[in-house]
Order: structure tokens, then sequence, then C-alpha cells
């Protein structure tokens, strides 16, 4: 694995670690999983989607309620 692998890597765990505990604000408050992140950002929930490297994109299980990069 390359070092920008390995920064890559280590950015989106701690991206994926902040967003789930935000979304579990979130699920708390609002007694359920948002449609997608967009809706967190519209309540103010957080205040931007962190990009992700390799055009890949953030999404929510509905089923388990977490967020993950895809």
């Amino acid at each position: 694995m390359s070092t920008r692998e390995s920064k890559d890597t280590a950015y989106t765990l701690e991206m994926t670690q902040t967003l789930n505990d935000f979304l579990g604000d979130y699920i708390r408050q609002h007694k359920r999983i948002p449609k997608d992140i967009n809706e967190m950002v519209s309540l103010k929930i957080i205040t931007s989607i962190p990009v992700l490297p390799g055009g890949r994109k953030w999404v929510i299980d509905p089923q388990s309620g977490k967020i993950s990069a895809q």
C-alpha cells in the first residue's frame, strides 16, 4: 500500500467514525434513519459532506443505520 493509499484509508476510517457518531445523534433526536447524508446537512447535523478519495460516496445502510464509503 502506498503512502497516499494509507492516508486515504486513514482519512476514510476517521470520517466514517465521525459521521456515524453524528448519525447516532440524528437517530436519537429524530427517532429514524435519514434517507441520505444530505438530510443531515440540511438539518445542520453536519455542516458539509466530507469528500471521499476515488470518487466514492457516503451511503447510509437503512438496515444497520450506519454510514459507509462506497
